[in-house]
């Protein structure tokens, strides 16, 4: 069953198997009538899962922060309130989740003995972890990608 806090054009995204910042930023800038914005993210992101491909920054963050920024700015918020409520959605993120690193979040459910840290990359994680789609990963995957958006667009209504 849907949590019916989710943001159905999000996980749509998310099921179609965009990554984790294209489902969250495109689904945000969907939601709020932005599809063409949307658009342009869904390309512009593509190398931005898995923490840009290498554990860094969650992809659902950088793509929730992206589609927060415009859509703020189209409702003219200043530049100032952006900075908080972008500020607040990384604090609340990193709360439910630890942190807002990939690698932080999804590391205690990954075989990492066969990962060479040091040239940490998506690619040498999922060929140590080959079943890594049917796992817990995917699984904390797909709560940040939901919680992210369901921050962003609770900071977004709120806002002035």
């Amino acid at each position: 069953m849907t949590n019916p806090e989710n943001i159905s054009e999000v996980i749509t995204l998310w099921s179609d198997q965009t990554n984790c910042a294209q489902s969250t930023g495109k689904g945000l800038l969907d939601h709020f009538n932005h599809e063409e914005a949307g658009n342009v993210l869904l390309s512009s992101f593509i190398p931005y899962g898995g923490g840009f491909m290498s554990g860094n920054v969650c992809g659902a963050v950088s793509g929730t922060l992206a589609a927060m920024s415009y859509i703020l700015s189209k409702k003219n918020s200043s530049i100032k309130e952006i900075f908080q409520l972008t500020s607040q959605m990384k604090e609340k993120f990193a709360n439910e989740f630890g942190s807002i690193n990939c690698i932080e979040i999804i590391s205690p459910f990954l075989d990492l003995k066969n990962v060479d840290m040091e040239n940490l990359n998506m690619e040498s994680l999922m060929m140590a972890n080959p079943d890594i789609l049917e796992s817990e990963v995917y699984k904390t995957c797909t709560s940040c990608v939901n919680k992210a958006a369901i921050i962003a667009k609770e900071l977004i209504e709120k806002s002035a």
